[in-house]
């Protein structure tokens, strides 16, 4: 909840940029779920999907590896590829249209997330790198659909980020099955945020597999294409990012009066910025040409003059580009004024890399951190970067201590080393050997996180207990650990020396939101996140307060209905008792009374209307938003003269005669805060509009009844004040509801299971009727179970020695609804009713002057 409030502001922030720099393109809908007729047919079609998530250029690259040996190795699975960017998804159509449907991600909203997972219907969830979306990762949860992170990184510039979010993070990281790390750093900082040390293992980095140009075209072939001659060096700067290519321009105007015969081409990271790129390379007196528009030359430039327009487009560098004989650079005799090429296309960068006499890695002089140096490494090329090349670090210091790369500090040092490398063949050769001779000794990453994903998908219980095989390895930080992995292709693991038990939770997210709700979590660490929620509790309260007010201005009507109306409500989220009451209530009204009774319920907990319809059932349950029109309703089918309203307090629709509020003497007010800092739907002077107040759950604390009676007095000055406690009725077992005496589970060893507002009140109620509770297995109130919950369940249950398992009626009416079998163990479901301490037949005597009045 408050992730999607973050969430929900940064969109609203974040809108404005995205119209301005004109990526809200046509297949934008499909990041909310929502997807064309024809795409949408494919995707319901489907089974036995793969999902790969790969957020831009540099991952859907890395994909390349991966898909044509899952398509081999998994040939019944189909395969789904999302994106976020645009340049992603359009090299990922380019590279995997025949082989995979090619979508792009949805926004991290619930709805979005449920929408798109209902679509593609994934067996499992794989993320390139470090695509962290908790809500998707909660419904993948959900939903038993494994998650796991290959070629996984956490970089320098990252991880501070990611620890100021840590207590967080630990939650989300809970959902993920499997961490396939690039190295051992990267493992121990994903350990550090809150992975489970026994999920992650260091496979290493899958760049390091990428292989030839896609297409295959040889390097002369390329060389001939862009007008090179065999003479001419062609220095590439790849994957520049904004203030490099200044810097790469002038070194090329410094070098090309001593190198006449040197020419420079720029692959900028993103080609959005080609015309800024223009004003650079004329600022300097040369004539910038696009890639793209070398097809715009005089036919006589082409090979084929007289080819057929098909044969052209195949045989062009560019989509729409001519293969070229004539040298294109020579077309002035002053080399102040030739040409610099701009690669403004998706795709082509690897293969111009094929291309290149030298290479200068974009990104490494700005701190951006560098851009991938592994595709020319494998081609043989020298390779130059700047001093920011943290982005890939491991590789960076593969190469260096292979030989096969230059880092330079600055600007002075790019020109020194290039004008060296130029007069030098034999070094330039060397580091282009060495760098393809340290690319082939770290290969196999590919492999090792496929074995993985195999491992997953053929073994169900994997997906669960997320655990490698064989032996722990140590690897020192310092070691060179793609050395002992890379050649012999073990599964290695980062020790880990010992690990709590799995806590068997769902809503992982929703616990760490509620334990800031109630102070569970305290220290200065989660100052920040309570923060968030104060300040969102500001905004809720102000809205409360606006909402109360049109109502007393009549600006929103309140409705009359045609019965009595009763409303049975609290001021605070959950754990009061409101169902039992509302039976109880109901009984009263029915037996004492003798009237006719209805309850209308929202119809959000359907484990609630269960409960209400087995234990009144000659009473109507009626369910829908609108309590005037299920009252008219109550009224015509069923001739109803009185309704409850089930958590009715904060209806003000509906003209309420009586408003009952329940207060749970154990923690009244939780910590005084409005919802989400806290527990309370509203501020504690709701209670003003209270008629009669019921403290709930005062068993063994009457010593401290007078305070809370006080409080509440001092509030609520002519409100009726009742105590009322639960009180066990009895045991029963299976759907027949075969009754147990509640002595049956006195010295019992037992486990509770249970998903309820007030778990501990529960155990403690276990505890009273002598059982020995040797574990509590607690899920979120109102959690909707799914097969995976109750498969960890059994799982744990086989860990224990125990008699029995004991669960609430909240919970059996879910579990049977569902089918859902604990194994083969004994589970009783424990029955309580409310039963009225004090004040019941002031109670009655008020609600009789309903009638009579």
């Amino acid at each position: 909840m408050l992730y999607d409030i973050g969430f929900f502001i940064f969109s609203i922030i974040y809108l404005p940029l995205l119209v301005f720099k004109g990526k809200l393109h046509r297949e934008f809908p499909e990041r909310f779920g929502r997807y064309a007729l024809a795409k949408e047919k494919v995707l319901l079609s489907g089974r036995d999907r793969i999902w790969i998530q790969a957020v831009s250029v540099g991952e859907v690259a890395v994909c390349k590896s991966l898909i044509p040996l899952l398509k081999e190795r998994l040939p019944g699975h189909e395969l789904v590829v999302s994106t976020i960017t645009k340049a992603g998804n359009d090299l990922a159509k380019k590279l995997f249209s025949k082989d995979a449907v090619i979508i792009y991600f949805p926004l991290d909203f619930g709805f979005t997330v449920r929408r798109a997972v209902k679509y593609i219907k994934p067996g499992i969830y794989i993320m390139v790198e470090t695509e962290i979306w908790p809500n998707l990762l909660s419904e993948l949860s959900l939903n038993s659909v494994p998650s796991v992170m290959i070629n996984g990184r956490i970089s320098d510039s990252s991880i501070g980020k990611y620890r100021l979010v840590k207590p967080f993070l630990k939650n989300v990281l809970s959902e993920i099955c499997a961490f396939c790390m690039q190295d051992t750093i990267d493992a121990e900082r994903v350990i550090e945020l809150g992975a489970p040390p026994d999920r992650v293992k260091v496979t290493g980095n899958m760049k390091f597999d990428l292989g030839s140009p896609a297409n295959g075209r040889a390097p002369d072939v390329v060389r001939r294409s862009l007008g090179l001659n065999e003479e001419e060096a062609l220095l590439v700067a790849g994957s520049t990012h904004e203030g490099e290519e200044e810097a790469v321009v002038e070194a090329f105007k410094g070098l090309i009066l001593e190198f006449p015969k040197l020419k420079l081409l720029i692959a900028p990271r993103h080609i959005e910025r080609v015309e800024e790129i223009e004003s650079v390379i004329k600022k300097y007196g040369f004539e910038p040409i696009r890639i793209s528009r070398i097809c715009s030359l005089p036919e006589r430039h082409c090979e084929e003059p007289k080819a057929t327009k098909q044969s052209q487009k195949r045989d062009c560098f560019a989509p729409s580009g001519l293969a070229m004989t004539e040298d294109i650079f020579a077309r002035n005799d002053i080399p102040a004024t030739a040409p610099v090429l701009i690669l403004d296309t998706i795709g082509r960068l690897n293969e111009t890399y094929s291309a290149a006499t030298l290479v200068f890695i974009g990104g490494s002089l700005v701190k951006h951190g560098g851009q991938n140096p592994i595709e020319p490494a494998v081609l043989g090329r020298a390779i130059l970067f700047g001093p920011h090349m943290f982005n890939f670090r491991y590789i960076t210091k593969v190469l260096l201590k292979e030989g096969a790369a230059l880092q330079v500090a600055g600007k002075e040092e790019l020109v020194k080393n290039l004008k060296m490398l130029l007069k030098d063949p034999l070094k330039r050769s060397e580091l282009g050997d060495n760098a393809k001779r340290a690319i082939a000794r770290n290969r196999g990453a590919t492999k090792r996180n496929l074995e993985k994903i195999s491992e997953i998908l053929r073994c169900p219980s994997a997906r669960f207990t997320c655990s490698g095989h064989g032996e722990p390895l140590d690897f020192a930080r310092d070691s060179s650990s793609l050395d002992r992995f890379g050649t012999n292709g073990e599964h290695c693991r980062i020790h880990s020396r010992g690990s709590e038990p799995v806590e068997l939770r769902s809503r992982t997210m929703t616990d760490f939101i509620y334990s800031l709700m109630t102070d569970k979590k305290r220290g200065a660490a989660f100052l920040p996140f309570k923060l968030i929620l104060y300040l969102a509790s500001l905004i809720y309260g102000l809205a409360i307060l606006v909402r109360g007010i049109l109502y007393k201005l009549h600006i929103f009507n309140t409705r009359k209905a045609p019965l009595v109306v009763i409303s049975v409500g609290n001021v605070t989220l959950g754990g009061t008792g409101k169902t039992p009451f509302t039976i109880l209530l109901a009984k009263i009204l029915e037996e004492d009374l003798k009237k006719n009774v209805c309850v209308l319920i929202r119809g959000y907990g359907w484990d609630e209307q269960e409960m209400l319809k087995r234990n009144l059932a000659d009473v109507p349950i009626l369910v829908g938003p609108d309590r005037n029109r299920t009252s008219n309703k109550a009224v015509k089918l069923y001739g109803s003269d009185t309704a409850i309203l089930d958590d009715g307090f904060q209806h003000w629709e509906l003209l309420r005669d009586l408003n009952i509020v329940l207060i749970d003497s154990r923690n009244p007010f939780g910590n005084g805060h409005l919802f989400p800092r806290g527990v309370l739907r509203e501020s504690k002077r709701s209670l003003e509009r209270a008629d009669v107040i019921v403290l709930t759950k005062n068993n063994g604390i009457a010593a401290g009844m007078n305070s809370i009676r006080k409080e509440v007095s001092a509030i609520s000055k002519s409100a009726m004040i009742l105590e009322a406690v639960h009180v066990p009725k009895h045991l029963y077992e299976g759907r027949a509801r075969s009754v147990h005496d509640l002595s049956t589970v006195r010295a019992k060893r037992v486990i509770l299971l249970s998903s309820i507002g007030d778990p501990l009140y529960f155990e403690e109620t276990v505890r009273s009727l002598g059982a020995d509770v040797i574990e509590h297995i607690k899920f979120p109130d109102h959690h909707d179970y799914r097969k995976k919950d109750i498969e960890r369940v059994t799982a744990r249950c086989d860990e224990r020695h125990f008699d029995l398992i004991i669960t609430t009626e909240k919970d059996i009416v879910k579990l049977n609804r569902l089918g859902l079998f604990i194994g083969s163990y004994k589970v009783l479901t424990l029955a309580v009713e409310m039963q009225i301490l004090l004040g019941k037949e002031n109670l009655i005597d008020r609600l009789h002057s309903l009638y009579t009045h």
